[in-house]
């Protein structure tokens, strides 16, 4: 589904992302998740690959996330559900 996160700019100004995760399914079906899998995400972003990855393989499993945008790191950092699988 589409995610939402709401964080303030360089300026003080209140930004909403809007994220939408591309070819969720079909991403997840290709991948093959199986439970307890070690997978990465080279793409973290807002998470939403990672979230649907993670309910794949379950808390047996370890998903790595990286992204080069900082921003998106310290978002993912500060969603429950990436940090305890």
């Amino acid at each position: 589904g589409t995610m939402f996160e709401k964080k303030h700019n360089l300026f003080g100004v209140l930004v909403i992302y809007r994220h939408c995760p591309v070819l969720l399914d079909e991403v997840i079906k290709f991948l093959n998740c199986k439970k307890g899998g070690i997978y990465i995400d080279c793409t973290l972003g807002l998470g939403g690959h990672a979230q649907k990855i993670l309910k794949e393989i379950g808390p047996s499993g370890k998903l790595i996330g990286i992204d080069c945008d900082e921003d998106a790191i310290h978002l993912a950092k500060k969603k429950t559900w990436l940090l305890s699988g």
